[in-house]
């Protein structure tokens, strides 16, 4: 690999013409020259170089992943021969105790709705008992409410009447009180001559 070749005349005029002072681009040039100078760079020949070396590898490794997925592919073929056979009885084995689960379950469950049916029915009874007296007693409190609200929006709109009746005659007293102040006011303002 080799360094860049690197104009830094060219760099510092460039500078020089964007408005830089020559010391600054002068100093600006040689600190990349020198810092590119160092600087390990791969040429064409190096990447084409690499880029054999790498097919190389490649088709090795290729032809080595090809082996190993044949014999893979061959062992769980035959892993899934010998497990699909002993799914095979167990699942008939499954349905036959499956079968006679469900029977026994089925004779169980029907027993057991009944007897819930039964008892439900009764608690289905009562608590409509139960309901029609508390709907009664709500009904009660909520006539009762329904009054005590009218009779407060009744006091309240009275009230609201009475301080609209006192607004009224405040809103007219201060009227009257400023047309006095004004005449008063002019009255004591002499005449312009």
């Amino acid at each position: 690999m080799n360094a860049i070749p690197f104009d830094t005349l060219k760099l510092a005029r460039g500078l020089e013409a964007a408005g830089m002072s020559p010391a600054m681009a002068n100093g600006s040039a040689e600190a990349l020259a020198l810092a590119m100078k160092d600087a390990d760079c791969a040429t064409k020949a190096d990447v084409t170089l690499v880029q054999t070396e790498l097919k190389g590898e490649i088709g090795a490794l290729r032809s080595e992943v090809k082996a190993d997925i044949a014999a893979l592919r061959a062992e769980v073929k035959s892993d899934i021969v010998a497990l699909r056979t002993e799914l095979k009885h167990d699942m008939v084995a499954l349905r036959t105790e499956l079968k006679s689960d469900m029977s026994t379950l089925r004779t169980e469950l029907k027993n057991d709705m009944f007897a819930l049916q039964t008892e439900l029915k009764g608690d289905i009874a009562t608590l409509r008992g139960d309901m029609d007296l508390r709907f009664t007693q709500q009904d009660a409190k909520f006539d009762a409410f329904r009054a005590s609200v009218k009779s407060e929006f009744a006091a309240v709109h009275a009230s609201f009447e009475l301080l609209r009746r006192d607004m009224t005659i405040k809103l007219g007293g201060m009227i009257f009180l400023a047309a006095g102040l004004m005449i008063a006011a002019m009255r004591l303002i002499p005449p312009p001559h």
